[in-house]
C-alpha cells in the first residue's frame, strides 16, 4: 500500500479512526522521526483517547 499524508485536525481524525474501526480500542502506531518520512522509529500499541492526547499536544502528523 502506498503511503499517503493529509493534514487534518483532532476531530477529523478521532471521526476517521472510529468510522475505519469502530470496534476498535487501541490502535498499532507507527513512529518516526520529525521531517524523517517513510523511516519507522518503532511501532506502538495505543488507544485512541492517547492518540488524540498526543496529536492535541505535540501536533503529530497523520
Amino acid at each position: 500500500m502506498k503511503m499517503t499524508y493529509k493534514n487534518m485536525n483532532v476531530r477529523e481524525l478521532e471521526n476517521s479512526l472510529k468510522s475505519l474501526l469502530p470496534n476498535a480500542s487501541e490502535f498499532e502506531v507507527e513512529l518516526s522521526l520529525d521531517g524523517d518520512g517513510p523511516t519507522i522509529v518503532r511501532k506502538q500499541v495505543m488507544s485512541l483517547e492517547s492518540i488524540i492526547n498526543l496529536v492535541k499536544k505535540q501536533g503529530f502528523k497523520i
